[in-house]
């Protein structure tokens, strides 16, 4: 990729009147402020977008409070040098990618979108999604783990992930998406429900209206097909890229997600993609 391509945008404030049940156990306001192997779950996540990797611009931090920011002693580097600043944040996912895309301004895209607590991501796994997004031609991506994948990789655990479903293949979502063009925000939409669709058929309903909701119940469509619709339903191209690593659908939703995760950090190589 060219030198300065992309930047980053890292989703990291609550929901309004929402107290985060793995956080606040600990005496935390927000889950990526839970310190693992020595750093902030927030830190490891930023790992992920090093300052040796060219392709990245700027890294963004949507954020209710800037002053949050202060404890990440690990990059305050990153901080001093204007590559990390932070961004204001909206009342939901959707209004928080708005706000941070409004106050980048006119240079915000290529921009990665991801969220705070995908602790496992590593720069290879950014690197190779960032580099497919822009040759896929679409004008938004999304990273998504074959369950194939999962069960080689990760058997154990797979029952812990959650799966969209398709024709063939299940896919488990990364948290990780590209906006490549202005148009592309409109395929953001479907966050203003919270996002996390799985079995959540509610939600699909709400994002997607119910025939996507009835193709997506009975496994109609595979994945391709699906990102056409969805294409259609929010007038911008839309596409998956596979990601071939079983670390990428892993973030701290719960409990079991967090110890997972410090096993992860702690004892490096747990999981090993290919």
């Amino acid at each position: 990729m060219v030198p300065g391509t992309y930047n980053v945008l890292i989703m990291a404030a609550n929901r309004p009147g929402i107290v985060n049940a793995v956080a606040a156990p600990r005496g935390y306001s927000h889950k990526w402020m839970i310190p693992i192997a020595g750093k902030t779950i927030l830190e490891h996540v930023i790992d992920a977008y090093p300052p040796d990797e060219d392709w990245i611009k700027k890294i963004y931090i949507s954020v209710e409070d800037p002053a949050l920011l202060d404890r990440l002693t690990a990059i305050a580097g990153q901080k001093n040098a204007g590559r990390i600043v932070p961004v204001p944040s909206g009342q939901d996912l959707f209004a928080s990618v708005k706000a941070g895309i409004a106050a980048i301004g006119e240079e915000a895209f290529p921009l990665i979108i991801t969220t705070a607590d995908n602790a496992l991501h590593t720069r290879e796994i950014t690197r190779e999604f960032a580099g497919n997004a822009l040759e896929s031609g679409a004008d938004a991506c999304i990273g998504m783990t074959p369950r194939s994948t999962i069960r080689r990789q990760n058997p154990e655990a797979e029952a812990a992930y959650a799966f969209v479903r398709f024709r063939g293949e299940d896919y488990s979502n990364c948290n990780i998406y590209a906006v490549l063009s202005p148009r592309g925000i409109n395929a953001a939409k479907p966050m203003e429900t919270g996002g996390q669709f799985g079995y959540r058929f509610d939600r699909v309903r709400k994002a997607f209206g119910l025939l996507n909701l009835l193709l997506y119940y009975f496994r109609i469509l595979p994945i391709d097909k699906a990102m056409t619709r969805v294409s259609r339903r929010f007038g911008a191209k839309v596409r998956a890229i596979p990601i071939p690593d079983a670390r990428g659908p892993i973030d701290v939703d719960d409990e079991g997600a967090l110890a997972v995760v410090e096993a992860a950090l702690q004892a490096e190589g747990k999981f090993q993609s290919g």
